[in-house]
C-alpha cells in the first residue's frame, strides 16, 4: 500500500466547494480505489481504517508554502494561474475548518483522531503500540490543510501531513491538474520527513 498517497482519497473533503460535495465523494472514491486496489507483499485487503485530524491544519502551509512558489512558477504554462492559486491557498489557510465524520467511502472507514487521543497522552513511545492494537489495519493518521482548487478549475492544490510512528511519516505539497475531467497530481514536493 502507498501509504503516503493516502490523502489523495480525502482532499476533496475539505476544499472550499462544499456546493459539489457529491462529485467531491465520487472523486474520493476514484482515488481510493486507484491508490490501494494492490496492496504490498503480506498485507492482508481488509477493510482499512484512515485516522484523520479534527480540523485543518493552517499553520503547516502558512509556513512553507512561501518555499514552493519559486518550484511551482514557470511549471505550467500559465503562471497566473498558478501564483494565484498559491496565494488564494495561503489565504484559505489562515482559518482553519472544523471537519465531521466519521465517514465511509468504499471499503475505506475514516475515524477522527479524537477517538485515539487518549492512546498519545502519556507522551511516551507506546502510544504507537496501542494505536496499532487498537487499529491494526490502519496506516497511521493525517492533517490537510484546506485545498484550494483554481479559479478556471483546471488546478487544485493543498498540503498533507502523515504520520505512521515516531520515527514515520512525511509533510508533502500537492498540485493537481484537471485532464479529461480526471483530476491527476502534476507537482508533488516532500517538505518534511521523519
Amino acid at each position: 500500500m502507498k501509504k503516503s498517497l493516502i490523502v489523495y482519497c480525502l482532499f476533496f473533503l475539505y476544499s472550499n466547494s462544499p456546493a459539489q460535495e457529491d462529485i467531491q465523494l465520487k472523486l474520493q472514491e476514484i482515488s481510493l480505489n486507484y491508490y490501494f486496489d494492490k496492496p504490498e507483499a503480506g498485507e492482508a485487503q481488509q477493510k482499512m481504517t484512515i485516522i484523520i485530524n479534527d480540523s485543518t491544519g493552517l499553520r503547516e502551509v502558512n509556513e512553507l508554502y512561501l518555499l514552493l512558489k519559486k518550484d511551482l512558477l514557470g511549471l505550467i504554462s500559465d503562471t497566473n494561474e498558478i501564483k494565484k492559486l498559491t496565494d488564494d491557498l495561503y489565504e484559505l489557510n489562515k482559518t482553519n475548518v472544523k471537519i465531521s465524520g466519521p465517514f465511509l467511502i468504499g471499503k475505506y472507514k475514516t475515524k477522527l483522531h479524537s477517538s485515539v487521543k487518549e492512546l498519545f497522552k502519556s507522551g511516551t513511545l507506546n502510544g504507537w503500540s496501542k494505536f496499532y492494537d487498537k487499529f491494526p489495519n490502519s496506516p497511521g493518521f493525517i492533517i490537510l490543510s484546506r485545498f484550494k482548487i483554481s479559479v478556471t478549475g483546471k488546478f487544485a492544490s493543498g498540503y498533507f501531513k502523515y504520520s505512521c510512528g515516531p520515527l514515520c511519516g512525511k509533510g508533502i505539497f500537492l498540485l493537481l491538474e484537471k485532464k479529461n475531467n480526471i483530476w491527476t497530481v502534476v507537482f508533488e514536493k516532500i517538505l518534511c520527513i521523519s
